[in-house]
Protein backbone atom coordinates (compact mmCIF):
# COMPACT_ATOMS: atom_id res chain seq x y z
CA UNK A 1 0.00 0.00 0.00
CA UNK A 2 2.76 2.86 0.82
CA UNK A 3 4.28 1.81 -2.21
CA UNK A 4 1.30 2.38 -4.14
CA UNK A 5 0.94 5.68 -2.38
CA UNK A 6 4.53 6.89 -2.94
CA UNK A 7 3.83 5.94 -6.83
CA UNK A 8 0.77 7.94 -6.68
CA UNK A 9 2.80 10.87 -5.08
CA UNK A 10 5.14 10.64 -7.48
CA UNK A 11 2.70 10.31 -10.75
CA UNK A 12 0.58 13.91 -9.38
CA UNK A 13 4.62 15.32 -9.09
CA UNK A 14 5.76 14.46 -12.32
CA UNK A 15 2.35 15.07 -14.09
CA UNK A 16 2.50 18.91 -12.55
CA UNK A 17 6.52 19.46 -12.91
CA UNK A 18 5.45 18.02 -16.67
CA UNK A 19 2.16 20.41 -16.99
CA UNK A 20 4.51 23.45 -15.83
CA UNK A 21 7.14 23.22 -17.97
CA UNK A 22 4.83 22.85 -20.86
CA UNK A 23 3.23 26.09 -19.89
CA UNK A 24 6.67 28.41 -19.65
CA UNK A 25 7.83 26.27 -22.46
CA UNK A 26 9.00 28.39 -25.50
CA UNK A 27 5.91 28.54 -28.17
CA UNK A 28 8.79 28.67 -30.60
CA UNK A 29 12.26 27.88 -31.44
CA UNK A 30 15.01 29.63 -33.33
CA UNK A 31 15.08 28.02 -36.60
CA UNK A 32 11.54 27.90 -36.86
CA UNK A 33 9.64 29.72 -39.66
CA UNK A 34 6.71 31.59 -38.41
CA UNK A 35 3.80 34.27 -39.28
CA UNK A 36 3.90 37.81 -37.46
CA UNK A 37 0.33 38.88 -38.12
CA UNK A 38 -1.20 42.02 -38.65
CA UNK A 39 -4.94 41.76 -39.19
CA UNK A 40 -6.77 45.22 -40.33
CA UNK A 41 -10.31 46.18 -39.07
CA UNK A 42 -10.83 46.05 -42.82
CA UNK A 43 -9.61 42.87 -43.40
CA UNK A 44 -8.37 44.38 -46.89
CA UNK A 45 -5.51 45.70 -45.24
CA UNK A 46 -4.34 42.83 -43.42
CA UNK A 47 -0.74 42.46 -43.45
CA UNK A 48 2.19 39.89 -42.59
CA UNK A 49 5.43 38.87 -41.97
CA UNK A 50 7.09 35.45 -42.70
CA UNK A 51 10.23 35.38 -40.43
CA UNK A 52 12.96 33.11 -39.02
CA UNK A 53 12.89 32.72 -35.44
CA UNK A 54 16.23 33.73 -34.22
CA UNK A 55 15.39 34.22 -30.69
CA UNK A 56 13.24 35.46 -27.66
CA UNK A 57 14.10 38.43 -26.38
CA UNK A 58 13.89 38.52 -22.17
CA UNK A 59 10.51 39.90 -22.54
CA UNK A 60 8.95 36.94 -24.53
CA UNK A 61 9.09 39.24 -27.77
CA UNK A 62 10.70 37.44 -30.78
CA UNK A 63 13.56 38.66 -32.78
CA UNK A 64 13.04 37.29 -36.95
CA UNK A 65 15.17 37.66 -40.10
CA UNK A 66 12.69 38.42 -42.59
CA UNK A 67 11.86 35.97 -45.68
CA UNK A 68 8.45 37.55 -46.87
CA UNK A 69 5.93 40.10 -46.09
CA UNK A 70 3.23 42.54 -47.47
CA UNK A 71 4.37 45.79 -48.44
CA UNK A 72 2.54 49.14 -47.55
CA UNK A 73 1.92 48.23 -44.12
CA UNK A 74 3.71 51.10 -41.29
CA UNK A 75 5.80 47.67 -39.73
CA UNK A 76 7.22 50.88 -37.41
CA UNK A 77 4.59 50.60 -34.77
CA UNK A 78 5.11 47.69 -33.92
CA UNK A 79 8.88 46.44 -34.69
CA UNK A 80 12.51 47.26 -33.58
CA UNK A 81 15.42 47.16 -36.09
CA UNK A 82 18.38 45.49 -35.14
CA UNK A 83 21.14 45.71 -37.35
CA UNK A 84 23.38 42.15 -38.64
CA UNK A 85 26.84 42.26 -38.52
CA UNK A 86 28.80 40.72 -41.60
CA UNK A 87 28.45 37.06 -40.73
CA UNK A 88 24.24 37.42 -40.68
CA UNK A 89 24.07 37.61 -36.70
CA UNK A 90 22.90 40.17 -34.76
CA UNK A 91 24.58 43.17 -32.90
CA UNK A 92 22.23 43.70 -30.34
CA UNK A 93 22.36 47.47 -31.85
CA UNK A 94 19.05 49.18 -32.44
CA UNK A 95 19.22 50.86 -35.44
CA UNK A 96 15.99 53.46 -36.45
CA UNK A 97 18.12 55.42 -38.55
CA UNK A 98 18.56 52.96 -40.94
CA UNK A 99 14.74 51.77 -41.29
CA UNK A 100 13.94 54.93 -43.27
CA UNK A 101 10.80 53.37 -44.79
CA UNK A 102 9.18 51.78 -42.42
CA UNK A 103 6.84 50.37 -44.91
CA UNK A 104 9.41 48.09 -46.34
CA UNK A 105 11.50 45.49 -44.53
CA UNK A 106 15.08 44.53 -45.55
CA UNK A 107 15.62 41.03 -45.89
CA UNK A 108 19.78 41.13 -45.42
CA UNK A 109 21.77 43.61 -43.08
CA UNK A 110 18.28 43.55 -40.80
CA UNK A 111 16.37 41.36 -38.17
CA UNK A 112 13.40 42.65 -35.93
CA UNK A 113 11.66 42.14 -32.74
CA UNK A 114 8.79 41.74 -33.49
CA UNK A 115 5.38 41.69 -30.19
CA UNK A 116 5.06 37.77 -28.99
CA UNK A 117 1.02 38.53 -29.13
CA UNK A 118 1.25 38.44 -33.07
CA UNK A 119 3.47 35.48 -33.67
CA UNK A 120 1.85 32.61 -34.74
CA UNK A 121 1.78 29.04 -36.25
CA UNK A 122 2.88 29.38 -40.07
CA UNK A 123 0.41 27.26 -41.44
CA UNK A 124 -2.47 28.24 -38.05
CA UNK A 125 -1.98 31.92 -39.43
CA UNK A 126 -2.05 31.11 -43.44
CA UNK A 127 -5.52 29.52 -42.84
CA UNK A 128 -6.52 31.70 -41.26
CA UNK A 129 -5.73 35.34 -43.06
CA UNK A 130 -7.24 33.07 -46.33
CA UNK A 131 -10.71 32.38 -44.42
CA UNK A 132 -10.07 36.17 -43.23
CA UNK A 133 -9.87 37.10 -47.46
CA UNK A 134 -12.76 34.86 -48.37
CA UNK A 135 -15.10 36.23 -46.41
CA UNK A 136 -13.98 39.67 -47.59
CA UNK A 137 -14.80 38.00 -51.25
CA UNK A 138 -18.37 37.00 -49.81
CA UNK A 139 -18.95 40.62 -48.59
CA UNK A 140 -17.39 41.99 -52.08
CA UNK A 141 -20.05 39.91 -53.84
CA UNK A 142 -22.72 41.37 -52.39
CA UNK A 143 -21.63 44.70 -53.08
CA UNK A 144 -21.21 44.12 -56.35
CA UNK A 145 -24.52 42.73 -56.62
CA UNK A 146 -23.27 39.23 -57.79
CA UNK A 147 -26.03 37.49 -60.23
CA UNK A 148 -25.26 33.96 -58.34
CA UNK A 149 -25.24 34.14 -54.70
CA UNK A 150 -27.35 32.20 -52.84
CA UNK A 151 -28.45 33.07 -49.24
CA UNK A 152 -26.97 29.95 -47.33
CA UNK A 153 -23.62 31.74 -48.82
CA UNK A 154 -24.39 34.68 -45.95
CA UNK A 155 -24.96 31.79 -43.37
CA UNK A 156 -22.11 29.87 -44.03
CA UNK A 157 -20.13 33.52 -44.17
CA UNK A 158 -21.34 34.51 -40.38
CA UNK A 159 -20.87 30.79 -38.91
CA UNK A 160 -16.76 31.34 -40.47
CA UNK A 161 -16.73 34.93 -39.05
CA UNK A 162 -17.84 33.61 -35.62
CA UNK A 163 -15.13 30.79 -35.94
CA UNK A 164 -12.45 33.37 -36.70
CA UNK A 165 -13.20 35.44 -33.76
CA UNK A 166 -14.62 38.15 -36.54
CA UNK A 167 -18.41 37.99 -34.30
CA UNK A 168 -18.10 42.23 -35.24
CA UNK A 169 -18.33 41.18 -39.19
CA UNK A 170 -22.07 39.56 -38.66
CA UNK A 171 -24.07 42.66 -37.81
CA UNK A 172 -23.12 43.76 -42.03
CA UNK A 173 -23.92 40.28 -43.13
CA UNK A 174 -27.15 39.63 -41.21
CA UNK A 175 -28.11 43.12 -43.25
CA UNK A 176 -26.70 42.22 -46.27
CA UNK A 177 -28.70 38.89 -46.72
CA UNK A 178 -31.91 41.14 -45.65
CA UNK A 179 -31.18 43.27 -49.07
CA UNK A 180 -30.61 40.15 -50.90
CA UNK A 181 -33.59 38.57 -50.11
CA UNK A 182 -35.39 41.85 -50.76
CA UNK A 183 -34.27 41.83 -54.65
CA UNK A 184 -34.27 37.91 -54.88
CA UNK A 185 -36.55 35.41 -54.68
CA UNK A 186 -35.64 32.11 -52.39
CA UNK A 187 -34.35 29.49 -54.85
CA UNK A 188 -33.58 29.85 -57.75
CA UNK A 189 -33.08 33.97 -56.77
CA UNK A 190 -35.29 34.90 -59.56
CA UNK A 191 -34.93 39.06 -59.42
CA UNK A 192 -38.29 40.55 -58.06
CA UNK A 193 -40.12 43.64 -59.82
CA UNK A 194 -39.43 46.38 -57.93
CA UNK A 195 -43.06 46.47 -56.89
CA UNK A 196 -42.60 43.39 -55.57
CA UNK A 197 -39.25 44.74 -53.97
CA UNK A 198 -40.55 47.70 -52.12
CA UNK A 199 -42.83 46.32 -49.60
CA UNK A 200 -39.42 44.42 -48.26
CA UNK A 201 -37.30 46.88 -49.06
CA UNK A 202 -39.72 49.22 -46.64
CA UNK A 203 -39.20 46.61 -43.84
CA UNK A 204 -35.42 46.85 -44.35
CA UNK A 205 -35.54 50.26 -44.24
CA UNK A 206 -37.07 50.10 -40.52
CA UNK A 207 -33.70 47.64 -39.71
CA UNK A 208 -31.66 50.22 -40.61
CA UNK A 209 -33.22 52.93 -39.06
CA UNK A 210 -33.54 50.96 -35.70
CA UNK A 211 -29.96 50.08 -36.23
CA UNK A 212 -28.59 53.48 -36.25
CA UNK A 213 -30.94 54.58 -33.13
CA UNK A 214 -29.33 52.40 -31.08
CA UNK A 215 -25.73 52.87 -32.06
CA UNK A 216 -25.04 56.26 -31.97
CA UNK A 217 -21.57 56.24 -32.59
CA UNK A 218 -22.50 54.41 -35.98
CA UNK A 219 -24.89 56.98 -36.87
CA UNK A 220 -22.15 59.73 -36.11
CA UNK A 221 -19.92 58.04 -38.66
CA UNK A 222 -22.11 57.02 -40.97
CA UNK A 223 -23.63 60.15 -41.78
CA UNK A 224 -20.44 62.03 -41.53
CA UNK A 225 -18.87 63.44 -44.97
CA UNK A 226 -15.25 62.29 -44.47
CA UNK A 227 -14.27 59.05 -44.67
CA UNK A 228 -10.72 59.11 -44.01
CA UNK A 229 -10.87 55.89 -42.05
CA UNK A 230 -7.06 55.36 -42.68
CA UNK A 231 -6.44 58.44 -40.47
CA UNK A 232 -8.89 57.45 -37.56
CA UNK A 233 -9.77 54.45 -35.40
CA UNK A 234 -12.60 52.74 -36.76
CA UNK A 235 -14.09 48.89 -35.55
CA UNK A 236 -14.77 46.04 -37.58
CA UNK A 237 -17.97 45.90 -37.16
CA UNK A 238 -18.18 49.75 -37.50
CA UNK A 239 -16.51 49.33 -40.71
CA UNK A 240 -18.46 47.45 -42.77
CA UNK A 241 -21.59 48.26 -41.42
CA UNK A 242 -20.76 51.67 -42.67
CA UNK A 243 -20.00 49.93 -46.26
CA UNK A 244 -23.36 47.72 -46.04
CA UNK A 245 -25.77 51.05 -45.12
CA UNK A 246 -23.99 52.98 -48.00
CA UNK A 247 -25.31 49.99 -50.66
CA UNK A 248 -28.64 49.42 -49.11
CA UNK A 249 -29.41 53.01 -49.20
CA UNK A 250 -27.97 53.56 -52.62
CA UNK A 251 -29.61 50.47 -53.85
CA UNK A 252 -33.32 51.37 -52.41
CA UNK A 253 -33.35 55.31 -53.29
CA UNK A 254 -32.61 53.85 -56.79
CA UNK A 255 -35.49 51.18 -56.44
CA UNK A 256 -37.64 54.08 -55.42
CA UNK A 257 -37.58 55.66 -58.22
CA UNK A 258 -38.74 53.36 -60.82
CA UNK A 259 -41.59 53.50 -63.15
CA UNK A 260 -44.12 50.47 -62.20
CA UNK A 261 -43.90 51.42 -58.51
CA UNK A 262 -48.11 52.10 -59.11
CA UNK A 263 -48.85 48.50 -57.97
CA UNK A 264 -47.24 49.18 -54.92
CA UNK A 265 -49.85 49.66 -51.67
CA UNK A 266 -49.62 53.96 -52.32
CA UNK A 267 -49.24 53.65 -47.62
CA UNK A 268 -46.57 51.05 -47.94
CA UNK A 269 -44.74 53.50 -50.85
CA UNK A 270 -45.15 56.74 -49.23
CA UNK A 271 -43.81 55.17 -45.72
CA UNK A 272 -40.96 53.82 -47.94
CA UNK A 273 -39.48 57.12 -49.41
CA UNK A 274 -40.15 58.52 -45.87
CA UNK A 275 -37.79 56.13 -44.36
CA UNK A 276 -35.55 57.06 -47.35
CA UNK A 277 -35.54 60.72 -46.41
CA UNK A 278 -35.45 60.11 -43.03
CA UNK A 279 -31.66 57.79 -43.86
CA UNK A 280 -30.85 61.25 -46.00
CA UNK A 281 -31.90 60.09 -49.49
CA UNK A 282 -33.15 62.58 -52.23
CA UNK A 283 -36.16 60.98 -52.95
Amino acid sequence: MKIDFFKSVLWVCLTFLTLNATAWAKDFLPGETVMVAYPANNIKDDAYIIGLVRQQVKNGDYQISVLDYVKGHDYGISCVPIRENELGQATNEVVWEMWTDRTQLFGKGMQYIVPQANVRKLQTGQFDFIERNNLYITFSRWKSNAPIMTLDQFDIAMAKAKSLGLSELVPALVLAKKERESYYEPGIGRPYWPYEAVPKLNDLMADVITTLKSDKQLNQLWRQKSRDWKNKTISTQHYFLIEALDKILFDASYESAEDDLDKVDPAVLKQFRERLRILGAKV
